[in-house]
């Protein structure tokens, strides 16, 4: 067992000089690993566990280059994204905007208009 630990405790140091791995110490210490370590380690856990960090990274990325798409998973992580790559001014007329594509959209379905609205020649 003391073999395993101190074999253990190596990968651990020669991750952490490597940036794979930071441990802190103190109130808010903890231990945080690259993402492939977590996702291995994750599906070492649990097939499950590992589908999901999966999905969830997956979606990150995606909103990452498509803010947008959060709308739909949570508001909040797209204004954080948005804060990232622009500036207020945009950020309010993007937010206005897109209430006024739900309206003009709201609109169109209420009128019995699908999809791209078909052909609308007589």
């Amino acid at each position: 067992m003391k073999e395993i630990r101190a074999w253990a405790e190596e990968v651990v140091k020669e991750c952490e000089k490597k940036g794979l791995i930071i441990r802190t110490r103190g109130r808010s210490g903890g231990t945080y690993a690259h993402w492939k370590i977590a996702t291995a380690y994750a599906s070492y856990l649990s097939p499950e566990l590992h589908n999901v960090v999966i999905s969830i990274f997956q979606e990150r990325v995606e909103e990452t280059v498509n803010p947008e798409l959060a709308f739909d998973r949570g508001y909040e992580r797209t204004i954080k994204t948005w804060k990232i790559q622009h500036d207020g001014r945009w950020i309010d007329r993007r937010e206005k905007g897109i209430a006024k594509r739900n309206e003009f959209t709201a609109t169109l379905g209420a009128h019995g208009v699908r999809d791209r609205g078909g052909d609308v020649s007589t």
